[in-house]
């Protein structure tokens, strides 16, 4: 696991943004869910449904999630799968380019999901009795599914409105979704985002070392010489 880290590092080279994601990130997060759900239920508004008003908590924290994955990673891997991307350049200085992108790359999907679950799981235990462990796992791998499917059009691009747009656009489907995730019953609602999330994980990944590998070998110098 060390050979991984060591490999997602070089691409998370900032000291400071390391700190935000592994202690800034999930402390700032749960607690600032804690200190709302404490304020929600020791001092109920008159009439307060506080089942809606917890939904409408964890629909808030999906959309900071979202928005912190998607917009941190442009940091780390943003405009990889690019056709004009340099981040990719360094690797082919060494035998271990390769391998050492794909530690990297696979490191970063452990990292997201055991932030994800260590955080919207303290949180549905915060909100109990309004959600319960299994709507905790579906959310969890619900915010993995399309966090990972807006990476897929994120890292295909180097400008960070890409990454504004598909943001914005998660926003718009996620307080749906997470509904529909949450009244589903137990084996859908977890066996679905499991197979979409890391399906996408997984294309993610090897769009990226497609485009790593090929650029090993420039086909349009081929293309140049069988011209002349």
């Amino acid at each position: 696991m060390k050979q991984y880290i060591k490999s997602y590092h070089l691409f998370l080279s900032q000291h400071l943004l390391r700190w935000v994601m592994y202690l800034v990130y999930p402390i700032v997060f749960v607690g600032s869910f804690w200190w709302l759900s404490n304020k929600i239920t020791t001092a109920p508004a008159p009439g307060a449904d506080l089942k809606r008003l917890f939904s409408l908590l964890i629909w808030a924290l999906g959309n900071l999630i979202v928005s912190l994955e998607i917009f941190v990673d442009s940091a780390i891997f943003g405009g990889i799968a690019s056709k004009d991307t340099n981040k990719l350049e360094y690797l082919k200085t060494s035998v271990k380019g390769i391998p050492c992108l794909k530690k990297a790359l696979l490191f970063d999907i452990i990292r997201r999901l055991g932030s994800l679950t260590l955080i919207v799981g303290i949180c549905c235990h915060l909100s109990q009795p309004y959600y319960s462990w299994a709507d905790a796992i579906s959310i969890t791998l619900t915010f993995f599914t399309l966090i990972q499917l807006g990476l897929l059009v994120t890292r295909r691009f180097s400008t960070i409105l890409v990454a504004f747009i598909t943001a914005s656009a998660i926003y718009v489907f996620l307080p749906a979704v997470t509904v529909l995730v949450r009244l589903a019953p137990v084996l859908p609602k977890i066996l679905l985002p499991v197979l979409t999330g890391f399906t996408a994980a997984a294309l993610g990944r090897w769009l990226i070392l497609s485009k790593a590998r090929n650029s090993y070998y420039d086909t349009r110098n081929e293309k140049s010489v069988l011209a002349d």
